[in-house]
């Protein structure tokens, strides 16, 4: 009996992978992830394509902007592209496929899918589930590179993390031979009040930073008038939210933040058509 359970687990292992090694991405074949990703299956595309010494790729995730400079800070509602790269360590693999996925958190933590891909590659699709959208390869790719664009998430969002997994294959119609790889991008939220243009017209500033208990705003308005006052955590949490009224001229507003734990956090200004983000740091 214990053996007869053995070659069972064996069996749909191997149906497993087999089915793995389909020439479509997983998400195409399967209706699943396969990144690595929190809330993903458990399994990855080592599982299956990592058995193989005599071939090695390193995958890598790089995001560049409209100038094609590479970045690790994204500005809000701003396309970048997105390029997964399948390097050949050792060996030549015949061809190539991968899957990506990104999540509003920090590394290593669920959150919800940012579902904003647009024109892949043409190796490369665009596959929609029921609460996330991952692109992956179409078919086995003689090209070791895959691009899509992203559109980042508004302003406040926070930290956004990239899953990616990818093999580089024999093409022998099994998982035997192969060898695999998976990789995280970090893209953080930029940050950056003196260009933003509620902060240049009312000389928006933050002071201490670092600070312990409390922080102290600094404006200079033109005219009184009701602001919405946010605090956001780096992952895009809201933690904080008010109405204030800041009258015309210069003024310091104190906010207590012995409430927040040690960490870097954004407080937002805005007046409905126009916002500043400003960093802090809480000691």
């Amino acid at each position: 009996m214990k053996n007869r359970l053995l070659y069972t687990a064996f069996g749909l292992l191997l149906s497993f992978c087999l089915f793995q090694s389909s020439s479509s991405g997983r998400a195409t074949a399967a209706g699943s992830g396969n990144t690595g990703a929190p809330g993903d299956s458990n399994s990855t595309c080592i599982s299956c394509h990592g058995n193989n010494a005599d071939i090695q790729v390193d995958l890598n995730i790089e995001a560049t902007n409209a100038d094609g400079l590479a970045v690790t800070q994204y500005e809000p509602e701003t396309t970048y592209t997105l390029k997964v790269s399948l390097d050949p360590q050792m060996g030549s693999p015949a061809a190539y496929g991968f899957q990506m996925l990104s999540l509003n958190a920090p590394l290593d933590m669920n959150g919800d899918a940012i579902n904003s891909w647009v024109n892949a590659s043409s190796n490369a699709n665009i596959v929609e589930l029921s609460n996330r959208t991952y692109v992956e390869h179409t078919s086995p790719s003689s090209s070791n590179e895959f691009t899509v664009d992203w559109v980042a998430p508004s302003a406040g969002a926070g930290v956004v993390t990239f899953y990616a997994c990818g093999n580089g294959v024999n093409l022998n119609g099994s998982t035997s031979g192969d060898n695999a790889d998976c990789a995280t991008f970090v893209f953080e939220e930029a940050v950056v009040s003196s260009t933003q243009e509620l902060a240049n017209t009312f000389d928006l500033s933050v002071a201490p930073n670092p600070a312990r208990d409390f922080i102290q705003l600094s404006s200079n308005m033109p005219s009184t008038n009701n602001y919405q006052m946010e605090i956001y955590s780096l992952s895009g949490q809201l933690l904080r939210r008010q109405s204030r009224e800041f009258v015309a001229g210069e003024q310091t507003t104190r906010l207590p933040i012995e409430n927040l734990i040690g960490g870097i956090y954004i407080i937002r200004i805005s007046s409905g058509q126009k916002s500043a983000n400003l960093k802090f740091v809480k000691l």
